[in-house]
């Protein structure tokens, strides 16, 4: 369950394409939703919109290489996620 539905006349148009990661040990099971432009990753998310963990980013990163794709949008949305979650905490301690 994440918001892949509204990406739908992005992918029609060629605009992005989303690619969906699953674990080998549980191939029915959703694990990584990526959005794709540009050849650059500029989201990955986990069930529910999650942020992913620092395996799931390193696994990015071999994946990315591998295929001749860019991170820099995942990283900028991983920045972004950081200071969502500091601003949360900052919230609470204060």
């Amino acid at each position: 369950k994440n918001c892949v539905a509204s990406y739908v006349d992005e992918v029609i148009d060629g605009v992005c394409i989303i690619v969906f990661v699953r674990r080998k040990s549980q191939p029915d099971k959703s694990y990584i939703t990526m959005q794709i432009m540009n050849n650059d990753i500029v989201q990955a998310r986990t069930l529910m919109n999650g942020t992913i963990s620092t395996e799931d980013r390193e696994f990015l990163e071999l994946y990315a290489w591998d295929k001749g794709l860019n991170i820099s949008g995942l990283l900028s949305t991983l920045e972004e996620d950081f200071f969502e979650m500091l601003e949360k905490l900052v919230g609470i301690i204060l």
